[in-house]
């Protein structure tokens, strides 16, 4: 069990990293504009 739940937090914590750099990316987009 331990092991599944450390590889899903991985997978959240990467799904968290994906999202908040798109959000950061866009807000760059709207700052330059």
């Amino acid at each position: 069990m331990a092991k599944v739940s450390c590889e899903l937090d991985a997978t959240a914590w990467l799904v968290i990293i994906i999202a908040v750099l798109k959000v950061v990316k866009v807000i760059m987009d709207e700052v330059k504009d």
